[in-house]
């Protein structure tokens, strides 16, 4: 199955340094489906996802939105010197209040280095600013955050993202009970160029 490109972008390729932004491929799908398995007590997703489960998701899912001109999701491959490091993108969006939720996983073992993971992520966060802000025109992002992932935490904060609410005891990991953060970032016409 070919790249292909999002008909609501202006643009399917973004860079900065040796990184690259473009959109999900489904040749990354099982590398995707392996991380977030690894990494689902970070997540809302309740179980493993199986090969099949992926599958049917990129072609039911994912692959559709390519074509709408307002999708619900915009996803992306994070490459690093060419290679998948990480995805994510908008999911949630609300095209009418203009605004969307960012998702975003890296890869496993880069999640334990806190200075590859604060650079990882503050340079996805600053490619998704310019896309949401300056192209698709959109008012606010937000995130939901559990309150186990203070480095997470710390790298939203220090790129403009504003706690708006904290659920209290909001979900249960590991049997202990964590609370949920959501943070928002507005957009500034013209400030991530």
């Amino acid at each position: 199955m070919d790249s292909q490109n999002y008909t609501c972008l202006k643009k399917n390729n973004y860079s900065f340094e040796n990184y690259q932004l473009i959109p999900i491929r489904f040749e990354d799908a099982e590398i995707i489906r392996k991380w977030r398995n690894e990494q689902i007590i970070f997540l809302r997703q309740e179980k493993s996802i199986s090969r099949n489960e992926q599958v049917q998701y990129f072609e039911q899912i994912v692959i559709p939105t390519f074509k709408k001109s307002s999708p619900e999701l915009i996803l992306f491959s994070f490459l690093e010197n060419s290679q998948i490091v990480g995805y994510g993108g908008f999911v949630n969006v609300d095209w009418d209040k203009k605004i969307t939720e960012i998702s975003f996983l890296i890869k496993t073992d880069r999640t334990t280095n806190s200075t590859l993971y604060e650079t990882d992520f503050s340079v996805f966060l600053k490619f998704l600013k310019k896309i949401a802000c300056d192209e698709l025109n959109f008012n606010e992002l937000f995130t939901e955050t559990y309150d186990i992932r203070p480095t997470h935490i710390r790298i939203l904060e220090k790129n403009g993202f504003k706690i708006f609410k904290r659920e209290k005891y909001g979900k249960i990991i590991d049997g202990n009970s964590v609370d949920i953060l959501f943070h928002s970032y507005t957009c500034n016409k013209g400030e991530n160029t």
